[in-house]
């Protein structure tokens, strides 16, 4: 199966499923029969291509407006805590650093 039909695979089978009963890796690796990493990949391109695709821990699903802004309101918030995150281990990069300088 090549790049393209996976893709297109992956994206029925999302539309397929609502947000109470959304689409699994395990499913979709179940019928696709291809690595986890290739199913999230897929995934992310066709996000990125503007696919309204939610993902939950259950899985996937389609996304309406509401359910859209939702997601991106929580993705936003997991982005910021990730570059806090960061902010705070900057400084200790350079502590680190310049331990191993004295070694």
């Amino acid at each position: 199966m090549c790049d393209a039909q996976i893709l297109e695979y992956i994206e029925t089978e999302v539309r397929q499923h609502g947000r109470k009963n959304p689409v699994s890796r395990i499913e979709l690796y179940n019928k696709l029969g291809v690595p986890d990493r290739v199913i999230r990949y897929g995934i992310a391109i066709l996000q990125e291509q503007g696919k309204p695709i939610i993902s939950l821990v259950k899985g996937y699903f389609w996304g309406d407006a509401e359910q859209i802004e939702i997601y991106c309101q929580r993705e936003k918030r997991r982005a910021i805590s990730i570059l806090v995150k960061l902010t705070h281990l900057k400084p200790k990069i350079k502590e680190t650093i310049g331990q191993l300088e004295l070694l």
